[in-house]
This record gives structure tokens, C-alpha cells and sequence, in this order.
């Protein structure tokens, strides 16, 4: 119910600022397979029912190394939208640093989840700026999503959901739903110029800052 409550606000927040609901992704989210070999095998682990409310689901080997980061930030991101549209959860794959496995993998989410997750970033416009080893993913035609982090590993771009988690909070009740609050590490430094303040928020410079409507004030 909770989530049902969360996927009716967003459409409802995305209709009052104008963006109509894009239908092609009712087209990949019954997607059960992709083209690895072995596509669509997975096997049950046992689930803790004291510590997790959905069963824990491991991705076949053969799924698992379809999901291998990249040579680019845009192919890893690529590959994500890819991994995202599956309906297993399982975030030990090469497309994450090693910290964000970590973290996710202590997350219960459900395959309605990952749905909602498909929903919001689907067919979504996007900027991506890198500067040596890292490079931040920030969107130009929804203000609902925060930027994806990325980090240059071996060669390769991994998404950093760990820093994401830590460099940007939900904001409830304002005019922007989410706000950059990064402070001195390395994405901020390096990012300082395409970061701005707005009315106390922490946004991304010419991404999709389009403030919230809100009941009674002004922009309704």
C-alpha cells in the first residue's frame, strides 16, 4: 500500500507540472529476459523471515555477467536501465562499487520496487559530465530524480549508489523532492561549479529544477 501510495503521488506530481506518462515502458517492464546466454535462470537462497520481508533471488552466473561495467559512464548506465527492467534483485553485479553492493544488498526491495525505480527513470533526458576518474548523471526534463555518481575503476565506470545515498536526501513539504547536500568529498569537489542553491537546496546547474507545485502558494 505504501508503495501503491508513492507510485499515485509521483504521477500525480508528474501531471501537475505538465509530463504526460510515457507508455513505452509498460512494454519493458514484463521483460523476463534479456540477450545473455542463459537468460531469465535463477535460483532461490533461503530468506531470513526475521531479518528480510521478500525472498532473497540470485541472478543465474550466466545473467550476472551480462551486467559487467563499462568503457563509458552512458554504456554502465546502459546496462543499468537493463538490470533494473529484470525482476530479480540482486545487486552483486559488476555494474556497482563494491560499497554499493554492500548497501543495496542490505535493502529489501520488492519487484514492484524495481518497477517504480523503471518508472521514474525511463525514457528520461539526461547530461552526463566526467572529469577524471568520476562523473555525475543528472537529468534535464524531470526535477524528481537526484544524479547517479559514477567512479572509474580498472578502467571501468561503476555506478556509486553508496556516495548517491550519502551526497543527496528526499525533501518533503518543499518546493523540490530531492536536494544535493554533499559536503568536501571527492563528487563534490569535483562538481563544486555545476552545483547551485536554490532557496536553500541543493540542486545540480541546468538540470531540471523546476520547483514543485504547492497548494496555496503562488506557482499552483
Amino acid at each position: 500500500m505504501r508503495l501503491l501510495i508513492r507510485l499515485l503521488q509521483y504521477r500525480i506530481r508528474e501531471a501537475i507540472i505538465g509530463d504526460d506518462f510515457d507508455p513505452r515502458v509498460l512494454d519493458v517492464i514484463p521483460k523476463k529476459s534479456h540477450l545473455s546466454g542463459g537468460a531469465g535462470e535463477t535460483s532461490k537462497m533461503q530468506a531470513d523471515d526475521t531479518q528480510n520481508s521478500f525472498p532473497t533471488l540470485k541472478l543465474s552466473e550466466a545473467d550476472r555477467n551480462f551486467y559487467i561495467a563499462n568503457n563509458s559512464p552512458i554504456e554502465t548506465y546502459n546496462i543499468y536501465m537493463k538490470w533494473i527492467s529484470q525482476p530479480i534483485f540482486d545487486p552483486n553485479v559488476d555494474i556497482f562499487t563494491e560499497e554499493s553492493q554492500r548497501y543495496l544488498s542490505s535493502l529489501p526491495i520488492s519487484p514492484a520496487y524495481f518497477d517504480f525505480i523503471l518508472l521514474c527513470e525511463f525514457g528520461k533526458q539526461y547530461r552526463i559530465i566526467e572529469r577524471q576518474d568520476l562523473a555525475i548523471l543528472y537529468f534535464t526534463n524531470t526535477p524528481f530524480m537526484s544524479p547517479h555518481l559514477f567512479k572509474k575503476m580498472n578502467g571501468v565506470w561503476r555506478l556509486d549508489i553508496a556516495a548517491e545515498v550519502r551526497n543527496t536526501r528526499e525533501v518533503i513539504g518543499g518546493r523540490y523532492s530531492w536536494a544535493y547536500t554533499g559536503n568536501n568529498d571527492s563528487y563534490t569537489r569535483t562538481f563544486a561549479d555545476r552545483l547551485i542553491n536554490l532557496q536553500g537546496i541543493g540542486r545540480v546547474k541546468d538540470g531540471d529544477n523546476r520547483p514543485l507545485v504547492i497548494r496555496g502558494s503562488d506557482n499552483l
